[in-house]
């Protein structure tokens, strides 16, 4: 990691709960879905990040919601308190309230992401 520059002094171990996974699983019309089990990510909460100062000087932020929404929400603020750049991956497909929305940059939906819950 100290090769490719890669900050891994914030990485948070959870003793009780392994990490969270993900599978792709794809159906027979070739379209795929993701299940997720969060295991330990649902367990980062805004006192675990309130620690990390370097979040109000990075230029950017990438998060999805594989975390708390209070977590996400909570993040989300900083970047915006600061003039800086959050990017939001909305998958797994939840619903954003308006104050989420109007802190991003940009959000990278995928197909399940953009539909709106109605078909």
């Amino acid at each position: 990691m100290v090769n490719e520059q890669i900050k891994t002094e914030f990485i948070l171990i959870d003793d009780e709960t392994p990490s969270g996974t993900a599978f792709i699983i794809v159906n027979e019309e070739g379209e795929n879905g993701i299940v997720v089990a969060l295991g330990a990510n649902a367990n980062l909460l805004p006192t675990d990040i309130e620690k990390i100062e370097e979040l109000s000087t990075t230029e950017i932020i990438l998060m999805q919601l594989e975390i708390p929404m209070e977590t996400i929400c909570f993040v989300a603020r900083i970047p915006k308190k600061n003039g800086l750049k959050l990017v939001l991956n909305p998958a797994p497909v939840q619903l954003l309230d308006d104050e989420l929305l109007h802190c991003l940059f940009l959000i990278t939906p995928n197909e399940t992401e953009t539909k709106d819950g109605s078909t």
